[in-house]
C-alpha cells in the first residue's frame, strides 16, 4: 500500500507540473489545479514508502509550493510595498 502513495503521489506532482506550466501560458484557473495537487502530493509523500519516486514528489512538489505560495507572498509582502 505504501508502494502505491509513491506513485500516486508522483502523479499527483507530474499533474501539478502541467497545471503550472498552462499557468505560466497565460490560464490562471489551473493555478489552484497546481497548488492543490502539489499540497496533496506533498503530503501523501510523507507516508509513502521511501523510494525515488518519494525523493522526486517530495523536492518537486515542495518546489512547485515554493514557486507559486511563498515566493509571491514574500514578494509582495516585503519587496512590493509601495502602490
Amino acid at each position: 500500500m505504501r508502494s502505491k502513495l509513491s506513485s500516486i503521489s508522483f502523479i499527483l506532482f507530474l499533474i501539478a507540473v502541467v497545471s503550472y506550466l498552462v499557468t505560466l501560458l497565460g490560464l490562471d484557473k489551473f493555478l489552484i489545479i497546481a497548488v492543490l495537487c502539489s499540497a496533496a502530493g506533498f503530503v501523501i509523500a510523507l507516508f509513502s514508502k521511501s523510494g525515488m519516486y518519494k525523493t522526486l514528489s517530495l523536492f518537486g512538489n515542495g518546489f512547485i509550493i515554493f514557486i507559486a505560495i511563498l515566493i509571491p507572498f514574500v514578494v509582495t509582502t516585503f519587496i512590493w510595498t509601495g502602490p
